[in-house]
């Protein structure tokens, strides 16, 4: 194998823009006293053409990626100062998309500026033969992306094992992980050194395959993305065709062993991860799960069908649904987590980019802040359970307690000032949030209830 041939984004050379760090104002979303606007910040008319999915370049540009036709390929739309009154936008087509960007059902950027899309395509080649497909690498460097370079179009590598990849998320550089659901598998590619533009040598490559538990997809047209949280190697997956959300510890298991579905070309690794740390993280009120993004201690996830966003507390699993949020519209596909904290979707059905923005914004509180506002005891607790707080509660708090399945249970809008004492005696033993509620904060604090 010879040099780099694209040595403009190699991490120890590149320079890159990073964008503002993301507040968590999730408890904006989750109060009772917020109203929300559906604010579309782009449609058709911006050249969308049945988005599937959108992440933010670490520069703060948002890229949007459409599904277009086999004929084509898919499309990305480039969308500078997003959601401003200044927003520009840039649709590009790559010359060779019809392979190496064949109705795309993801995309994710890493912090080298290169960016993931994952192929929904059960054949690449479109010619009836062996399923020669998976995700590819790109670059979003003005200079290279969708410009005619080489053979093969613009594109910095593709590893072929995953037809029907349904969502793509970034680890770090050029590795990402993707819902294969042709095998029923979440793999994870290493691009390694990419060969550059147009290229073809994909021999420094490695593909991993979690194969346990089966994650299934719904169809071919509804997504099932996933997101890496990095701070703690919790892979996150919408498993749509099972209507529930799963974790992967991507550092657990042990790699070693031959893969049932076939290699396809020469690799400099090839392998299964057995024995790898899987959890449920929620299973009850979704029907397809589709986008997901998390952070800190809050997930939310798109239901493709309702096109219901929910927002969870994943501080313990099963996690805690906390809030919802309605946008009245099915085809809710991807979802992220934007500048400002807030909820960025695609719709995939009505072609369209829109921005939740809720009435009032709400900071989340740190388990540090939370220890200094707020006293909760005994806890565990055999039924009175007493709340005090450091600063006077205003005339509309209220304390609302939910069990781990996120169903609420106990609810009280007529509190004293400083200190509170509940009788929960009637809650079955086990563990759940509490939640104290007001226009201007909210404060969630797990307890336990031990008869």
């Amino acid at each position: 194998m010879g040099p780099d041939a694209d040595t403009t984004n190699n991490e120890t050379q590149k320079i890159i823009n990073v964008r503002a760090q993301i507040p968590n104002i999730m408890a904006s979303y989750t109060s009772s006293t917020n109203t929300f606007t559906i604010n579309a910040i782009a449609t058709s008319v911006d050249q969308l053409v049945s988005p599937t999915d959108l992440d933010f370049h670490p520069n703060g540009d948002l890229w949007v990626v459409n599904r277009e036709v086999v004929a084509t390929g898919g499309s990305t739309v480039k969308f500078t100062n997003p959601g401003l009154t200044n927003q520009t936008r840039l649709r590009q087509i790559d010359g060779n998309a019809w392979h190496f960007m064949s109705l795309p059902t993801g995309i994710a950027f890493s912090d080298n500026g290169n960016f993931g899309t994952s192929t929904g395509v059960f054949d690449a080649n479109h010619n009836g033969g062996t399923p020669f497909t998976g995700p590819a690498l790109w670059s979003s460097d003005p200079a290279i992306y969708a410009l005619p370079s080489g053979g093969n179009g613009s594109h910095l590598d593709m590893l072929h094992g995953s037809p029907y990849c349904m969502g793509i998320a970034s680890e770090t550089a050029n590795i990402f992980y993707v819902f294969d659901a042709n095998s029923n598998d979440i793999v994870r590619y290493d691009f390694a050194d990419d060969h550059g533009p147009g290229n073809a040598d994909h021999s420094d490559g490695g593909i991993r395959r979690f194969a346990a538990p089966t994650v299934n997809w719904v169809n071919a047209n509804v997504p099932s993305h996933l997101v890496l949280d990095k701070s703690s190697n919790w892979l996150y997956i919408a498993d749509g065709g099972n209507g529930r959300v799963l974790r992967l510890d991507v550092s657990s298991g042990t790699v070693g062993g031959v893969p049932n579905f076939p290699q396809y070309e020469a690799l400099a690794e090839y392998a299964n991860v057995t024995g790898a740390t899987w959890q449920v993280v929620a299973d009850t009120g979704l029907i397809q799960p589709s986008g997901i993004d998390v952070i800190g201690n809050n997930m939310i996830v798109s239901d493709f069908s309702t096109g219901d966003i929910f927002i969870y507390d994943i501080s313990v699993v099963p996690a805690v649904r906390i809030g919802r949020v309605q946008t009245s519209t099915s085809g809710v596909s991807g979802v992220v987590i934007g500048p400002g904290g807030k909820i960025w979707y695609t719709n995939t059905t009505l072609n369209t980019v829109v921005r939740i923005d809720p009435s009032q914004i709400i900071t989340s509180i740190t388990d540090n802040e939370v220890s200094n506002e707020l006293i909760i005891y005994p806890n565990p607790s055999n039924g009175l359970l007493k709340v005090e707080t450091s600063n006077e509660l205003s005339s509309d708090a209220s304390i609302l307690i939910f069990d781990i399945s996120g169903k609420e249970v106990y609810r009280n809008t007529k509190l004293s000032a400083f200190e509170n004492t509940f009788d929960l005696s009637e809650l079955s033993n086990g563990i759940y949030f509490l939640n104290l509620r007001s226009s201007s904060t909210t404060i969630v604090k797990k307890i336990m209830i031990n008869h």
